[in-house]
């Protein structure tokens, strides 16, 4: 009256006229499970409670029917007993398994219990002074299968990859570093012994050829390498300070006079006085941070950030 909501009390009856049907039904999902039912002057939303009594009734048939389906065919022995109320059941998917022995013309019960959304199972065995049960307990084991993940290195029988154990072939060198089995080693062994557990020298080698050849990201790397990314940039940084220290001087400007008489027999017809043959080649990088570098470097085609190189070859190859 006062505009309060009402809240009702230990000693607060509702009459049954207000529930769908006369009566208060305990499943939460029934109309009647609230009063809805209110004379006109509290202005209550006028529904059809013939229609949701019928829409109610039609769906716990529905629940009937699908639990009867459920009831499992290959027991055949034992009574099931369920609850009086199968309307307030839930759908659910149980396995039980029982490992017992019993006498043919022994009976036993078998009883489900259904409680909102748990489901608890009893069976009932009569024991006589002739019965002989034998429950039979499961032994348990735990085996594993598969890689052992300790020693990944050492599995060559897989085809995953394992770094340069798993190369076998000059071509899958060439495919993954564009160098050859000859050319590795002399790198090699221009390399300081590795100062890390985690890698080998041959593997730091091979991840420091890989990024030249295929470009790929240092996430990419410690991927398939199976380190942590900054090792990655650690490892490439310093095998890179190591082979531009001791590979500078592989590369001399040679004279001209050693370029003369080293000239093809075409040069000396056509082009006697060539020096050199240059050609510009260009390797993507990431975006740089700074605007300045970013014009610097941004190539219209390749379309994208690229650093570019000046290669110049002698007329004889070398």
């Amino acid at each position: 009256e006062n505009g309060v909501l009402w809240m009702p009390k230990s000693h607060n009856r509702i009459c049954s006229t207000h529930f769908v049907g006369n009566k208060k039904s305990n499943d939460p999902q029934s109309p009647s499970y609230v009063p809805s039912i209110f004379p006109k002057a509290y202005k209550i939303t006028k529904c059809n409670h013939k229609q949701q009594l019928e829409r109610y009734n039609r769906a716990a048939n529905k629940k009937k029917m699908d639990l009867s389906k459920k009831v499992p065919d290959a027991v055949s022995s034992g009574d099931f007993i369920f609850p009086e109320n199968t309307s307030q059941m839930s759908s659910v998917n149980v396995s039980i398994q029982v490992c017992f022995d019993v006498d043919d013309n022994q009976d036993f019960t078998f009883h489900c219990s259904f409680e909102g959304n748990n489901v608890s199972t009893q069976a009932a065995i009569p024991l006589t002074s002739n019965s002989n049960l034998n429950f039979t307990k499961c032994e348990l084991s735990d085996k594993a299968c598969g890689v052992d993940s300790s020693n990944s290195l050492s599995c060559l029988s897989c085809e995953a990859f394992h770094g340069f154990e798993s190369i076998k072939t000059e071509n899958a060198l060439k495919d993954l570093t564009g160098t050859t089995f000859p050319i590795f080693n002399i790198l090699l062994k221009l390399m300081p012994p590795s100062k890390r557990f985690s890698i080998t020298k041959e593997n730091e080698l091979l991840l420091f050829l890989m990024k030249l050849k295929l470009g790929i990201t240092y996430s990419a790397l410690s991927v398939m390498f199976g380190i942590h990314r900054t090792t990655v940039t650690r490892i490439f940084s310093d095998v890179l300070t190591t082979l531009s220290t001791k590979t500078k001087d592989f590369i001399f400007w040679p004279s001209k006079k050693t370029i003369s008489d080293l000239l093809p027999e075409a040069f000396k017809k056509n082009y006697p006085h060539c020096r050199c043959i240059i050609d510009c080649t260009e390797i993507r990088v990431e975006q740089p941070y700074t605007v300045e570098q970013r014009v610097y470097l941004y190539s219209r085609y390749k379309g994208g950030y690229t650093i570019k190189f000046l290669v110049a070859i002698t007329p004889n190859g070398m």
